[in-house]
Order: C-alpha cells, then sequence, then structure tokens
C-alpha cells in the first residue's frame, strides 16, 4: 500500500513539475530505485546466508549432558541395553569429554607407553594431533571402543557361541555341514530380556579392599592422566531368565559431571574375567537367583549402604589430583597417604564395622 502511493505521489510530481524539476525527480527515482534495488540484494544475500548456516549440519554429540551422581550414570547405561538402544548406552559413556581431556604426556607418565590407534577396542589409542580430523578420527576411536564393548556384552548376555571357550576369531564351515547349519548356531533370534535389579557397591563386596591406599591411589592417577576429577567403581545386578549377572563400571568426574569411562574396572579385584564388564555370577560365584535376593534384602536394598559409600567417595574426591601430581614425582605417594589418612579417620567405628559385617556376609555366600 505504501509502495503504491508513493508511485502515485511520484506520477503527481511528473505531472506537475517544469522540464528541470523533472529531470532532478527521476534522478532522485533512479537513486531511489537503486537504492532499494541494493537493499533486495543485501537482504537477499543476507537471508541465503542464513539458509545456509541453517543447512549446516550439528556435530554429531554421542554422550549425553553427563549426570549428577555416578550411580545414575549406570542406570541409564543399563536402561540403554534393556532397550537395547545403543545411542541410549552411549549417551551415558565419556567420548566427547574423554577425548576432549585425553593428555598423552600424563598417560605416558603413568604407563611408560603410548598405545598405538589401531590395536582394537579399549587396547585402542588415541592419535596426538592439534587437528580437527584427528579429534574426529579419536573421537571415532573412542566410540568404538564403547560399541566393541557392547558386542561383548550383548553376544555373553544372549550366550551366542561366539562366547563359547576361547571365543574363536573364525568359524570354519569345514566343522559344520553347510553354511545354513553354521550360521543358525550363531544366529541371536533376539537380544533378552534383561531385568534391572540394583547397583552392587564396592563396599558391599570388598570394602577392605577397595578402600585401601593403594587402589585409591591407582584411581587417582588413572583419573589424573584422564584428565577427570575423580574415578569411582561400580557394579550392577541384572537378571536375565532368572540367572543373576555382574556388571562392573569405572565412572569418572570431569568438571561437575559423571560419564561411564570403563566397563571392567572391578573385575581384577573380584577375581573374575568378564566379558565387556559382565559376568554371571551363577558361574563365578555359585549364587543363584534366590542368594542374590537373600544379599539385596539384607543390605543392598537399604539405603544405609548406598548413603555411606557416597559419603566415603565424596570425601576421596575431595583429594585434588592437581594437588597431589603437581608435586615432585617421589612426594606423590606420601602426600596422598596423608590426605587419604584423614579421610579413613573421618569414617565413624560404627560404620566402619557396618561395612565389614556386609562384606563378610556377602563373602561368605562367594
Amino acid at each position: 500500500m505504501k509502495k503504491a502511493l508513493v508511485a502515485l505521489l511520484i506520477a503527481a510530481l511528473f505531472i506537475t513539475m517544469p522540464g528541470s524539476l523533472v529531470h532532478a525527480a527521476k534522478a532522485a527515482d533512479r537513486a531511489a530505485n537503486e537504492e532499494e534495488e541494493l537493499t533486495e540484494e543485501t537482504e537477499d544475500e543476507e537471508s541465503g546466508e542464513e539458509e545456509e548456516k541453517e543447512a549446516e549440519p550439528a556435530e554429531t554429540r554421542w554422550e549425553g549432558e553427563g549426570f549428577d551422581t555416578p550411580e545414575e550414570a549406570v542406570s541409564t547405561y543399563i536402561i540403554g541395553l534393556i532397550d537395547w538402544d545403543v545411542e541410549e548406552i552411549l549417551s551415558a559413556c565419556a567420548i566427547e569429554s574423554y577425548v576432549d581431556n585425553y593428555d598423552f604426556e600424563k598417560q605416558i607418565g603413568r604407563t611408560g607407553r603410548m598405545l598405538s590407534p589401531v590395536n582394537g577396542g579399549f587396547q585402542s589409542g588415541f592419535i596426538p594431533c592439534g587437528d580437527e580430523l584427528g579429534r574426529q578420527l579419536n573421537l571415532e576411536i573412542r566410540r568404538s571402543q564403547f560399541i566393541q564393548t557392547i558386542v561383548a556384552q550383548y553376544l555373553y548376555m544372549t550366550k551366542s557361541e561366539f562366547l563359547t571357550g576361547r571365543s574363536p576369531a573364525a568359524v570354519n564351515l569345514m566343522d559344520y555341514d553347510s553354511a545354513s547349519e553354521m550360521v543358525e548356531e550363531y544366529t541371536v533370534e533376539e537380544g533378552p530380556e534383561i531385568e534391572y535389579r540394583g547397583m552392587i557397591l564396592p563396599a558391599a563386596f570388598l570394602s577392605d579392599r577397595y578402600y585401601n591406599q593403594n587402589i585409591q591411589y591407582n584411581l587417582m592417577n588413572t583419573a589424573f592422566a584422564d584428565g577427570a576429577g575423580q574415578l569411582v567403581s561400580l557394579g550392577a545386578v541384572v537378571f536375565i531368565k532368572d540367572e543373576p549377572f555382574l556388571m562392573t563400571f569405572g565412572v569418572e568426574k570431569f568438571g561437575d559431571r559423571w560419564y561411564i569411562t570403563q566397563t571392567n574396572l572391578l573385575s581384577s579385584l573380584l577375581v573374575l574375567n568378564p566379558s565387556g564388564g559382565v559376568c554371571s555370577l551363577t558361574d563365578v560365584a555359585d549364587l543363584s537367583a534366590d542368594d542374590v535376593e537373600d544379599m539385596y534384602e539384607a543390605y543392598l536394598y537399604d539405603g544405609r549402604l548406598i548413603e555411606l559409600t557416597q559419603g566415603i567417595n565424596e570425601k576421596i574426591g575431595e583429594i585434588a589430583p592437581e594437588d597431589i601430581f603437581s608435586l615432585p614425582e617421589d612426594e606423590w605417594e606420601d602426600a596422598f597417604n596423608e590426605a587419604y589418612l584423614e579421610v579413613a579417620e573421618s569414617v565413624s567405628e560404627e560404620d566402619l564395622e557396618y561395612l565389614e559385617e556386609v562384606c563378610s556376609f556377602i563373602s561368605s555366600m562367594y
């Protein structure tokens, strides 16, 4: 409407103005048209830029926003397994946070070596790099580490023939009458239905072995090299067809958020050999579903054990890795032991007796 009105006014000027004024009006009109065209072109360019920006795909992010507690990270992982939802499982795992905080010099200082990026699984190292391509490749390596773990868990829980005996790298046709027979034997029709029973805390199984200076020092050393503030171990029990399975996890704190960083941290302490951090409690500890129910009824449904364990972990978490490892190397262990002694002394005699009672009861079952 405004443009039409302007056009009418310009037409009226052309009719009423004498010659020189008409030329001036034409010049003004041309200038106005040119300015309008320029404005339209600019708007089109800006609109095109905005559309181009909108068309750019967002960077794929596999990990979620992190969790307030280690227990929440483990619960989310297991819910993902129950749903057989790989994206949900990966959302509980440290992928971007791990790669972006990984420190090669700290890792080499801790282990004395640097792993090759092509080893496979959690034995794969990362690429020392300073460019975005290298970072993206490291993210893919990290993701593949968890994917291979999920595959191992899936095969173990479905009791696949691939995990029978020594887990053959290849199955030979010559051992079967036909290819269809071989495929049929190794085919997993569907993932099993999983029932999440609840958390198993390290304190329940091995309070005296888990909460000691050497183990906690090694956990802090690992967290420091990973660029994390703290590393804790957690276990969880799931039932598959009334058979209890133990899953073990390492959960690390990046900033103020917790993510799963590994899936078999407790295995060496429990003298187990889980596949992907999963083992049958019936196979390794001769525990039936009823035994596990008794164990939970006696202690693990009791909020006291969870609160006590979380409290101890929080006190340990107050020991800052940077405060320890910024000292000369020959002072690291002494400085940690001194700080850890304060944590140990803060646990009451009553709570220590309770932990010992829980540990003794559960140890007697397996």
